[in-house]
């Protein structure tokens, strides 16, 4: 409830002024549905993230993991420089 009453207040504040474009984002996921890691083995935690160590490997060999569905914040530049971890 917090959180609603939180956008509404923010929503009223932003409403004050003259904009052309208004942007507001209430929450992000990790959308990893429909991607069978289950079957595979690949680990997830209650939130849907799929869990890994500190050189970015998940629950199977050989399989990694960088970018939005895991821990971390949701950014691209976040991404990118996971990318260029040495393997």
């Amino acid at each position: 409830m917090a959180i609603c009453n939180l956008v509404y207040l923010l929503l009223n504040w932003l409403l004050q002024f003259d904009a052309d474009v208004v942007l507001v984002a209430v929450g992000r996921r990790p959308y990893t549905e429909g991607l069978n890691l289950e079957a595979i083995g690949v680990e997830k935690d209650n939130k849907g993230r799929i869990v890994i160590d500190d050189q970015f490997n998940t629950s199977v060999k050989n399989i990694k993991c960088i970018g939005d569905v895991t821990f971390g914040p949701m950014l691209a530049h976040k991404a990118e420089e996971e990318g260029e971890y040495p393997l």
